[in-house]
Protein backbone atom coordinates (compact mmCIF):
# COMPACT_ATOMS: atom_id res chain seq x y z
CA UNK A 1 0.00 0.00 0.00
CA UNK A 2 1.78 3.40 -0.68
CA UNK A 3 1.73 6.00 1.86
CA UNK A 4 -0.57 9.29 1.26
CA UNK A 5 1.74 12.03 0.75
CA UNK A 6 0.81 15.82 1.24
CA UNK A 7 -0.96 16.41 -2.28
CA UNK A 8 -2.83 13.63 -1.50
CA UNK A 9 -4.29 14.82 1.76
CA UNK A 10 -5.32 18.06 -0.03
CA UNK A 11 -7.57 16.76 -2.13
CA UNK A 12 -9.89 15.65 0.67
CA UNK A 13 -12.64 18.20 0.78
CA UNK A 14 -13.18 20.45 3.82
CA UNK A 15 -17.01 20.28 3.83
CA UNK A 16 -16.68 15.82 4.13
CA UNK A 17 -14.39 16.70 7.21
CA UNK A 18 -17.02 18.88 8.89
CA UNK A 19 -19.70 16.60 8.01
CA UNK A 20 -17.70 13.48 10.04
CA UNK A 21 -17.17 16.53 13.12
CA UNK A 22 -21.10 16.72 13.01
CA UNK A 23 -22.14 13.49 12.38
CA UNK A 24 -19.79 12.19 15.32
CA UNK A 25 -20.66 14.98 17.66
CA UNK A 26 -24.00 14.01 17.14
CA UNK A 27 -24.13 10.29 17.89
CA UNK A 28 -21.74 11.19 20.77
CA UNK A 29 -25.06 12.91 22.16
CA UNK A 30 -27.21 10.67 21.15
CA UNK A 31 -25.16 7.77 22.83
CA UNK A 32 -24.43 9.71 25.97
CA UNK A 33 -28.42 10.11 26.33
CA UNK A 34 -29.07 6.82 25.86
CA UNK A 35 -26.65 5.54 27.62
CA UNK A 36 -27.07 7.33 30.96
CA UNK A 37 -28.43 6.72 34.20
CA UNK A 38 -32.19 7.72 35.33
CA UNK A 39 -31.68 8.41 39.31
CA UNK A 40 -34.72 9.98 41.07
CA UNK A 41 -34.34 12.93 43.19
CA UNK A 42 -35.82 14.95 46.10
CA UNK A 43 -36.66 18.61 46.40
CA UNK A 44 -39.30 21.24 47.59
CA UNK A 45 -41.57 23.14 45.11
CA UNK A 46 -40.57 26.69 45.15
CA UNK A 47 -42.34 28.01 41.81
CA UNK A 48 -45.10 27.24 39.62
CA UNK A 49 -45.14 28.60 36.25
CA UNK A 50 -47.39 27.38 33.48
CA UNK A 51 -46.79 28.59 29.67
CA UNK A 52 -49.82 28.14 28.06
CA UNK A 53 -49.79 27.02 24.09
CA UNK A 54 -49.16 29.39 21.62
CA UNK A 55 -49.89 29.43 17.26
CA UNK A 56 -47.74 32.01 15.56
CA UNK A 57 -46.99 32.85 11.91
CA UNK A 58 -43.30 33.00 10.89
CA UNK A 59 -41.50 34.64 7.88
CA UNK A 60 -38.90 33.00 5.77
CA UNK A 61 -36.83 33.61 2.79
CA UNK A 62 -35.22 31.84 0.33
CA UNK A 63 -33.53 31.97 -3.10
CA UNK A 64 -35.62 30.31 -6.40
CA UNK A 65 -34.09 28.30 -9.11
CA UNK A 66 -34.18 31.62 -10.68
CA UNK A 67 -31.96 33.35 -7.93
CA UNK A 68 -34.78 35.53 -6.83
CA UNK A 69 -35.45 35.99 -3.56
CA UNK A 70 -38.96 34.38 -2.03
CA UNK A 71 -40.72 35.04 0.77
CA UNK A 72 -43.22 32.25 2.36
CA UNK A 73 -45.15 31.97 5.57
CA UNK A 74 -45.55 29.11 8.05
CA UNK A 75 -47.46 28.21 11.22
CA UNK A 76 -45.62 26.89 14.10
CA UNK A 77 -47.17 25.63 17.20
CA UNK A 78 -45.70 25.37 20.95
CA UNK A 79 -47.83 23.11 23.14
CA UNK A 80 -48.55 24.27 26.65
CA UNK A 81 -46.20 23.41 29.51
CA UNK A 82 -46.41 22.79 32.80
CA UNK A 83 -43.15 23.48 34.80
CA UNK A 84 -42.26 23.52 38.62
CA UNK A 85 -39.34 24.90 39.84
CA UNK A 86 -37.68 22.62 42.45
CA UNK A 87 -35.22 23.32 44.95
CA UNK A 88 -32.92 20.05 45.65
CA UNK A 89 -31.55 19.26 49.15
CA UNK A 90 -28.01 20.11 48.23
CA UNK A 91 -29.72 23.61 47.28
CA UNK A 92 -29.93 23.61 43.54
CA UNK A 93 -32.94 24.95 41.85
CA UNK A 94 -33.63 23.04 38.90
CA UNK A 95 -37.25 23.53 36.14
CA UNK A 96 -38.92 20.12 36.24
CA UNK A 97 -41.90 19.21 33.74
CA UNK A 98 -44.81 17.90 35.12
CA UNK A 99 -48.22 16.71 34.09
CA UNK A 100 -51.02 19.33 34.35
CA UNK A 101 -52.80 16.97 37.43
CA UNK A 102 -49.85 16.74 39.43
CA UNK A 103 -48.95 20.49 38.61
CA UNK A 104 -52.42 21.63 40.01
CA UNK A 105 -52.30 19.24 42.64
CA UNK A 106 -49.25 20.13 44.49
CA UNK A 107 -48.63 23.31 46.08
CA UNK A 108 -45.44 25.31 46.94
CA UNK A 109 -43.60 24.05 49.45
CA UNK A 110 -44.06 20.55 48.96
CA UNK A 111 -41.74 17.75 48.38
CA UNK A 112 -41.43 15.97 45.25
CA UNK A 113 -39.78 13.40 43.24
CA UNK A 114 -38.67 13.76 40.23
CA UNK A 115 -36.53 11.81 37.60
CA UNK A 116 -33.39 13.43 36.03
CA UNK A 117 -31.53 11.20 33.42
CA UNK A 118 -27.73 12.26 33.69
CA UNK A 119 -25.38 11.63 30.56
CA UNK A 120 -23.01 8.57 30.59
CA UNK A 121 -19.80 10.72 29.90
CA UNK A 122 -20.75 14.21 30.13
CA UNK A 123 -22.92 14.08 33.28
CA UNK A 124 -25.37 16.66 31.71
CA UNK A 125 -29.11 16.87 33.22
CA UNK A 126 -31.30 15.55 30.47
CA UNK A 127 -35.27 15.86 30.80
CA UNK A 128 -35.92 16.33 34.47
CA UNK A 129 -39.52 15.25 34.99
CA UNK A 130 -41.56 14.93 38.11
CA UNK A 131 -43.24 12.13 39.42
CA UNK A 132 -45.83 11.09 42.04
CA UNK A 133 -44.26 7.85 43.29
CA UNK A 134 -41.88 8.76 46.26
CA UNK A 135 -39.67 5.09 47.43
CA UNK A 136 -39.52 6.56 50.87
CA UNK A 137 -39.95 9.37 53.05
CA UNK A 138 -37.95 12.32 51.99
CA UNK A 139 -38.33 14.77 54.66
CA UNK A 140 -36.33 12.02 56.95
CA UNK A 141 -33.79 11.83 54.68
CA UNK A 142 -30.04 12.08 55.45
CA UNK A 143 -28.29 15.03 53.65
CA UNK A 144 -24.88 13.41 53.73
CA UNK A 145 -26.03 11.96 50.16
CA UNK A 146 -28.50 14.60 48.28
CA UNK A 147 -30.82 13.83 46.10
CA UNK A 148 -29.44 10.32 45.17
CA UNK A 149 -32.22 8.18 46.04
CA UNK A 150 -32.48 4.97 43.91
CA UNK A 151 -30.81 4.40 40.29
CA UNK A 152 -33.13 2.65 37.61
Amino acid sequence: MKKPTVSDLRKINPRAIAAVFVIGFFLFIGVDLFSGKTIQHAGTIVNKVYIPERTYVQTHTRQNARGRTEFYTTWEHDPARWLLYVESLDGKVMAVDCRPELFYTKQNGQVIPYLVTYGRFTGIPYFPRATNQPTHNYETESTNNPGQTQTY
